[in-house]
């Protein structure tokens, strides 16, 4: 879509619909800097004519001084109304300035004379932010800077609710910080780099590893950045995705060519149970158990498959377990009713021996508290779910069995590439897990009814932007 700026009119057009004059007074100011046209194309790249190039690629820093000068040298102000006619149109109209655009008309604001370094006009954006427990409420926030060296500014387009949301909105994440905007499992598109990145470019679809580490500290060091000493989780620890645009370190944007913003954004909830199965490392054959048939134990059957175990899943919810036999064709599913019965399926299903990897994904203190009773001698058992509470248990039922236990946290790095490709060549259809969705305006009123498993909710998506 090929869009023009009229001081005149004060409004944002389509450069087709603009009066002759109109089109005049905007292709001047263009050509001052240089160019001929812009295009603000649906893919976010701002392209460029001129008498040399057609179409050619530009970037919105080399364009916005360029931009700036012209309307300096016309008497033109941070205090102009060509300004909050820009802003007006990208935020009210049907037809509504592309991202770049905005980032444009934002840095020539703040170029302009009587700015005060910022735009003249109310740069904000929409997001929704959790209070409290149990409150959300929407906000309108201050829109990005421009991006600094090693960062991109992305936008949003999809988000998953995770069990980390839920535990957050309803007060039993030990490490979420309030008031908080959430959204860690995200697909978004890039708008603009800063200086020195390589890696993604202004249009790119990515998936977003959302954790902040320091890249200094012991685990770090390590090359065990998910579980960095001072790890920060985007949406849990500081704000996240669940608005309009946000920056993010460009390193942590992970691309595919072919996947939707759905797909992308579940490939973080993903790397939680691949990261979970190379912790427990099941061996092919071997008897594996997964507790907890949400999203998480969802995502660690997923890739425990992939290694040619014999799964159990066990849950409290039968409509849970029957999706695991009908779209994973599990054959071993156990509704837990008490442990005396659950073990006595369990010692029938393995034979006596009971389980070489249990994966608890509950992050129930009860269940994290006697998932040790179904671990074979020997055997592992992997915490990926968390809980406030503490996890209680006589150290005989450790000890006796010479039992490793093991925490699960986060994912890797290289695990977002490895499902990415997964996802692509359809080794993993994520399509079955999407059982609701929301717009954005009606989260609000639809998040309370999703932390209840008698919805059916296996999983949610945001639908934030187009």
């Amino acid at each position: 879509m090929w869009l023009a700026q009229s001081s005149q009119y004060r409004t944002l057009r389509p450069l087709s619909r603009l009066r002759p004059a109109s089109v005049g007074v905007f292709k001047q100011h263009v050509q001052w800097c240089g160019f001929t046209a812009l295009q603000f194309g649906s893919d976010c790249r701002l392209r460029a004519s001129t008498c040399g190039m057609r179409r050619a690629s530009v970037s919105v820093t080399v364009l916005a001084p360029c931009l700036a000068a012209s309307l300096r040298s016309q008497g033109m102000d941070g205090r102009n109304g060509w300004l909050t006619g820009a802003f007006a149109t990208f935020r009210s109209s049907s037809e509504r300035l592309p991202p770049t655009g905005a980032n444009l008309v934002d840095r020539v604001a703040r170029l302009l004379p009587n700015s005060g370094g910022h735009a003249a006009i109310d740069s904000v954006m929409r997001a929704i932010r959790l209070e409290e427990p149990r409150r959300f409420e929407y906000v309108e926030i201050d829109e990005p800077a421009s991006p600094s060296p090693g960062m991109a500014l992305v936008q949003t387009h999809r988000m998953g609710i995770c069990g980390t949301d839920y535990s957050g909105y309803l007060g039993k994440m030990p490490f979420f910080r309030y008031p908080r905007v959430p959204g860690h499992e995200l697909g978004v598109t890039v708008l603009e780099t800063g200086a020195g990145v390589t890696n993604v470019e202004p249009g790119d679809r990515c998936s977003v590893e959302p954790y902040m580490n320091c890249a200094s500290c012991f685990a770090c060091r390590g090359g065990n950045t998910n579980c960095c000493e001072t790890l920060e989780v985007i949406g849990v620890m500081i704000d996240g995705g669940l608005c309009d645009r946000f920056l993010i370190r460009a390193e942590k944007l992970h691309v595919s060519r072919k996947l939707s913003f759905e797909q992308l954004a579940l490939v973080e909830t993903l790397g939680i149970g691949c990261h979970a199965t190379d912790r427990g490392a099941p061996a092919s054959g071997s008897h594996v158990l997964i507790i907890g048939a949400g999203p998480i134990g969802l995502a660690t059957l997923e890739f425990t498959r992939l290694t040619g175990a014999e799964i159990t899943v066990m849950d409290r919810v039968p409509s849970r377990l029957d999706f695991c036999r009908r779209q994973y064709g599990i054959q071993n599913t156990i509704v837990f009713e008490d442990s005396h019965t659950a073990v006595e399926q369990m010692r029938a299903i393995t034979g006596g021996d009971m389980y070489s990897v249990v994966t608890d994904a509950t992050g129930s203190p009860a269940s994290m508290s006697g998932a040790l009773a179904f671990v074979a001698h020997t055997g592992t058992l992997v915490y990926v779910g968390i809980t406030t509470e503490n996890v209680v248990f006589p150290h005989p039922a450790l000890h006796r069995p010479e039992m490793t236990i093991k925490g699960s946290r986060n994912a890797l790095p290289k695990d977002f590439g490895r499902i990415i490709a997964l996802i692509e060549d359809g080794t993993i259809d994520t399509e079955p897990w999407i059982t609701h969705r929301t717009p954005f305006e009606k989260v609000v009123a639809n998040f309370e009814g999703y932390t209840r498993p008698e919805t059916g909710v296996i999983k949610a998506i945001i639908e934030v932007s187009d």
